[in-house]
């Protein structure tokens, strides 16, 4: 089997990324495995013996969507591809739909979240996806509302989620009685993921020994400095910035409660390293809330938008000790049951023979 995936990550062409070293790993399961990604450079970078990344060179979006067309048409005439997978449903997945046609090729089209669907991605979305061979996405909620919303049929459709990897024993979450209470967030600063709306409940009932860190960078970080001043709890806010890898897990260890306030998610990957970490969550009703984390079994699943909901929920968790141990040894034995590594590999290349 040849998977050819057209790709949105520039991070593909650094052979010890993180996406790298899963690039290496699925090509262990497959003859051959090759990715165009979109670059400022035209290269090739070889991940394994049998798995290239190409970096379709071009200046600007169009261009580099259009040098990402002739690199799939170049390995596409080798007659060999039995898969195509594209990265989004937008204009990748658009691509990856004509060159399945095209080709007689099988498309698979992935939908991991809908942070910028705009009035134009929409539009391409409800075109591509209805003719996709299959679509993986990762949550249930997700493969739920492309059948209802997307015209995606439920035969088509493969909901696998992302996969966890569990912290060593060593660094399992120390539930001891703390005179501070750390609320603790992370994800882009972008206005989907509705910070303001954290700090909005985080003011409405904050007591003096609370803090809030939130880890990430973006667009909207002085803006939400300033309305975290507006509030009157700049004191108590700390933006710590994007973190390395290991910085992460420790801000996971010594924090008492995740919070996630988005409007929308498709999985929610933050969510899931926190509760791996033993952490109660506090999160709106997106992603794999009720799926994963359920109401007062693994945290407070609240409405989106709620800031009221969201205000009690940190009072609550703030309140009692025993609550928090409670919600954070469930979160943690919860997310231990999901599939390991190996076998969402399996799920994925299982989806490709159903594809081909």
């Amino acid at each position: 089997m040849h998977v050819l995936v057209l790709g949105i990550d520039q991070s593909a062409l650094q052979p010890d990324s993180a996406l790298a070293r899963r690039i290496a790993q699925y090509a262990t399961q497959v003859d051959q495995y090759t990715v165009i990604v979109p670059s400022n450079t035209a290269q090739r970078v070889d991940i394994a013996e049998n798995a290239q990344v190409i970096g379709a060179h071009g200046v600007g979006k169009i261009a580099q969507l259009r040098a990402m067309e002739k690199a799939a048409h170049s390995v596409l005439r080798g007659g060999d591809v039995s898969v195509i997978s594209t990265q989004d449903p937008f204009f990748v997945g658009l691509l990856g739909v004509s060159l399945g046609r095209r080709y007689g090729v099988g498309v698979e089209v992935q939908v991991h979240g809908w942070e910028r669907l705009s009035v134009v991605r929409k539009v391409i979305a409800r075109f591509v996806l209805p003719r996709a061979t299959t679509v993986r996405t990762v949550s249930t909620r997700m493969a739920q509302q492309l059948v209802h919303e997307f015209g995606v049929t439920e035969d088509r459709v493969t909901s696998i989620p992302i996969v966890t990897v569990m912290p060593p024993s060593h660094e399992q979450k120390n539930y001891a009685q703390n005179k501070s209470f750390v609320v603790l967030s992370v994800g882009r600063l972008v206005p989907v993921k509705r910070f303001d709306l954290l700090i909005d409940a985080f003011a409405a009932n904050r007591q003096a020994h609370w803090s809030l860190r939130i880890v990430g960078d973006g667009p909207q970080k002085q803006k939400l400095i300033q309305h975290a001043q507006k509030r009157g709890v700049a004191d108590a806010v700390t933006f710590v910035g994007k973190l390395s890898h290991d910085d992460l897990q420790q801000e996971y260890q010594d924090a008492d409660v995740f919070a996630l306030t988005s409007d929308a998610e498709g999985w929610g990957m933050v969510v899931i390293e926190a509760a791996a970490h033993g952490l109660p969550i506090l999160m709106t009703d997106v992603g794999c809330a009720g799926e994963v984390i359920r109401h007062e079994q693994e945290g407070f699943v609240v409405p989106v938008g709620d800031v009221g909901a969201i205000a009690d929920g940190l009072t609550r968790l703030a309140a009692s000790d025993s609550t928090r141990k409670r919600y954070g040894t469930a979160a943690q034995n919860r997310v231990s049951t999901l599939p390991g590594k190996r076998e969402t590999i399996a799920h994925y290349v299982a989806n490709w023979q159903k594809t081909q």
